[in-house]
């Protein structure tokens, strides 16, 4: 019986030290890996795209009080050629399509934290109501945002032919930058996500350096660079909370991914 018992209390104990191992290496990983926040819009509507201002502070206070430092894509990008040691609590903060609330709103909130975001600007609606002016291009680029695409009229890229993928592409980069050189527009995100090999090839062409999905998860070195995994971020109506539990489900992912775990084809299987 002796013998039983002291059999069950070592193998509690490797189960307990190996638990604590793999915890430990979540916990670096964590400290290591980049993700990157995909917002809409920072405004009082009621959709799940809008989040309510008093919560973004909420959510960007939590951000601060977990010692994250906002960077740019271009600087993920630069930080991968240094390896690891570049990435220490980093965060990439995005918006799409190009509200101008994303000027109005989120930025001065994001500035009282000491944030800067990354604003994919969808040509076709600028300056339609709602939506970014020259000007909040601008102030957004002054105050340190990085300016991306996010194409020329807001397509579904694996639906284009050669040629209007090619067109959405250079045509939205060129606008921009035709502008004001300092953009240097050189990173995207997919309209609705949406991706395919030849994508990957006009983007490479077209000079830009990286490319957002829609997928849940964290980057690390080894994320490709036009396939970077996002925080999709909802107005669900709720607190800090569940920003959090976003936050670190999808840490959860990209660790088992660098274990060679996908989640999302787990999950496929077992529907």
């Amino acid at each position: 019986m002796r013998k039983v018992c002291r059999y069950s209390l070592y193998a509690f104990l490797c189960i307990f030290l190996f638990a604590a191992l793999l915890y430990v290496d979540f916990l670096n990983f964590c400290r290591k890996s980049v993700p990157v926040l995909a917002y809409h819009r920072v405004t009082t509507n009621k959709d799940i795209y809008s989040m309510p201002p008093e919560i973004f502070e909420e959510q960007m206070k939590y951000l601060r009080m977990k010692g994250y430092k906002s960077i740019s894509l271009n600087e993920y990008i630069a930080g991968r050629k240094e390896g690891t040691a570049a990435f220490d609590r980093n965060i990439v903060i995005t918006f799409d399509d190009g509200y101008s609330d994303n000027n109005r709103v989120a930025m001065p909130i994001m500035k009282k934290y000491g944030y800067t975001g990354t604003v994919f600007i969808a040509i076709k609606y600028m300056a339609w109501p709602g939506y970014v002016t020259w000007e909040d291009v601008v102030s957004l680029k002054k105050n340190g945002w990085e300016i991306g695409s996010h194409t020329y009229n807001h397509v579904a890229l694996a639906d284009c032919t050669n040629e209007s993928l090619e067109k959405e592409l250079k045509d939205s980069k060129t606008f921009l930058n035709n502008f004001d050189e300092s953009f240097n527009v050189n990173t995207l995100a997919y309209p609705f996500g949406s991706y395919n090999e030849e994508a990957f090839s006009a983007l490479e062409r077209n000079g830009y350096v990286a490319a957002v999905t829609g997928f849940d998860g964290v980057n690390t070195m080894d994320t490709p660079s036009y396939q970077l995994y996002r925080v999709n971020i909802f107005n669900d109506g709720r607190s800090v909370g569940m920003f959090a539990k976003r936050l670190t489900w999808a840490q959860i992912m990209g660790w088992a991914r660098s274990w060679g775990i996908d989640p999302i084809e787990i999950r496929a299987l077992l529907q």
